[in-house]
């Protein structure tokens, strides 16, 4: 079920390399959450995602909420409802799955603005490549779709009108797309829903 996984040091204890998180390349910090899905590391798993979010927020100490809501996404460890006031950090939640893991968000966005700011925020994270689809960008690419459908992007943020078209609805024909698609949330500007 778990492809292997490479570590540094297969003699440092995972505890160890877990350590190391806010100095190491950030395709070892995927390594290493992934790691900690193993049944013998689940432990680990809490320590993990902070050291990680701690990372992303650029040495800030990620909420409570932030930690619980990224490592039940991440581990599958069942649906997950974040209630945060505005200011909260709800969108670190949405952008640390792509960050930290080969995973897909989509993000449904109501306002174009708002889209746009999503996405510059998307795009200042680690290993983390962002797709705005509106009328216009869709235009500028027209193969964006076919892209999304190949997995070439770890964020996807579109609004309802883009959802409804078939060629993204077509994407989830793949079963290579569907499988990488973790998240779905609905951000408006009335908050943020996980799904």
């Amino acid at each position: 079920h778990h492809p292997e996984i490479q570590l540094r040091n297969e003699k440092a204890p995972l505890t160890e390399q877990i350590e190391e998180i806010a100095t190491l390349p950030f395709y070892r910090v995927r390594h290493l959450i992934k790691a900690c899905d193993l049944p013998q590391h689940v432990e680990l798993q809490e320590r993990t995602i902070k050291l990680a979010l701690t990372r992303l927020l650029e040495g800030r100490t990620p909420k409570p909420g932030q930690i619980w809501a990224v490592r039940r996404v991440i581990y599958s460890l069942g649906d997950t409802i974040l209630i945060a006031g505005t200011g909260y950090g709800k969108s670190v939640v949405l952008h640390a799955l792509s960050s930290l893991t080969e995973f897909i968000t989509i993000q449904m966005i109501t306002l174009s603005k708002l889209g746009a700011n999503q996405y510059e925020a998307v795009s200042r994270y680690p290993d983390t490549r962002g797709c705005l689809i509106t009328a216009e960008t869709r235009k500028a690419n027209p193969w964006v779709f076919r892209q999304i459908e190949q997995c070439m992007y770890s964020h996807v943020l579109l609004g309802a009108e883009q959802a409804a078209l078939p060629e993204f609805r077509r994407c989830f024909a793949n079963p290579q797309f569907r499988e990488r698609v973790r998240l779905l949330a609905i951000d408006d500007s009335r908050g943020t829903r996980f799904a």
